[in-house]
């Protein structure tokens, strides 16, 4: 029985008769084929019939729907109550001079603007969704590892003043990193839109366990106790996570772009000079202690920020229209005329693909 060459529904149409010549391979921009899908499949009529597909078995995405108000505004939320909770403890705290409420006044105030942060990532570039686990897991270890490793090296920078602000900053920014490199390595998929969420991610994990260890040593440092602590913890907790989180995500950002599909041509070099952005603002924090400083340089990293999150939504979502085209082009595409449409074919005798960039291959086709 003869068997016919039938496309995915979110693939363009290929020209009326056309089949696959060998090594041919889809056109990455197409996106993948749906799990389980079958290219070769039996013409009984040998007339143009639909393809059988069963959404069950394979199912095409949905539509993105309108993000509900309270996915919008939560990361509003969070750092409302966050900062209203921070408040009330800390002036309960004084009102009492009881040192017992120094856990929650810590917890609360190192967590709440990481929090915030991830939430408004959430509601805006979506780089969270279907991987709470990965971030939460890429937080709490990029913190542990972030805060010790740079801790150990930061002891041992020689040098004058201006040297060593320098030298934490470039240790710091890479410290942040190890752990979205590492995945980045592992990853079978990179997009900067995932590299952007656990940038973020980790630059909150190292801000809180950062921001905890300043406030714990303003407390029981000579000449500290509890208003030390909170002219500290009030300091840093509103302006430090946020600066951290910008820079770690504006560079794994970057990163990440490296390995997107289809590459972008100066996505190294778009890599070097972010991370020399972030060790400069970074630079530039640590050596002033002025309150206005600080604030312009987070109101700043933090526009860069959210800049990055609204281009990475926008691009995803267009993405995602044009594989969701189902109309046939104009005249025939370059991945249905060329063999190859990347790189070399490396064909797989009795394999069919199910994500674009494999080749297409007839496996046990009928004569007709």
């Amino acid at each position: 029985m003869a068997q016919r060459f039938v496309v995915p529904p979110t693939w363009p149409s290929p020209p009326p008769g056309w089949e696959p010549p060998e090594g041919w391979q889809p056109d990455p921009a197409w996106g993948p084929a749906p799990e389980g899908w079958h290219f070769w499949q039996e013409d009984e009529t040998s007339a143009p019939v639909s393809p059988s597909y069963s959404h069950e078995a394979a199912p095409v995405p949905a539509p993105v729907s309108r993000r509900s108000w309270g996915r919008r505004l939560g990361w509003l939320a969070v750092l409302i109550g966050g900062l209203i909770s921070y408040l009330v403890v800390n002036q309960v705290m004084l009102a009492t001079q009881n040192v017992l409420f120094f856990p929650t006044l810590l917890l609360v105030g190192s967590v709440t603007v990481p929090a915030a942060v991830l939430m408004l990532e959430y509601a805006i570039g979506q780089g969270l969704d279907g991987h709470g686990g990965l971030i939460v897991g890429t937080a709490v270890i990029a913190g542990i590892i972030g805060v010790t490793l740079a801790g150990s090296l930061e002891n041992s920078l020689p040098g004058p003043q201006q040297q060593v602000f320098l030298g934490v900053a470039v240790i710091e920014e890479l410290a942040k990193l190890v752990v979205p490199v590492v995945i980045f390595v592992v990853a079978r998929r990179r997009t900067p839109r995932a590299g952007l969420a656990l940038g973020i991610a980790s630059g909150a994990g190292f801000a809180v366990l950062e921001t905890m260890g300043y406030a714990f040593y303003a407390l029981v440092s000579r000449g500290g106790g509890l208003a030390a602590m909170q002219e500290t913890l009030q300091l840093r907790a509103l302006l430090a996570p946020a600066s951290h989180i910008a820079w770690t995500g504006m560079t794994a950002w970057a990163l990440w772009r490296i390995g997107a599909t289809p590459r972008r041509r100066y996505a190294p070099a778009t890599l070097g000079v972010t991370f020399v952005v972030a060790v400069g603002l970074h630079y530039l924090w640590d050596q002033t202690e002025d309150v206005v400083t600080h604030l312009v340089l987070a109101l700043f990293s933090v526009a860069v920020l959210v800049t990055l999150m609204v281009l990475s939504a926008r691009r995803h979502a267009a993405r995602y229209l044009a594989s969701g085209s189902t109309a046939a082009p104009a005249a025939p595409q370059v991945g249905w005329s060329s063999p190859v449409a990347q790189g070399p074919a490396q064909p797989t005798a009795g394999a069919e693909p199910t994500e674009a960039g494999t080749v297409v291959r007839r496996s046990g086709r009928d004569a007709a």
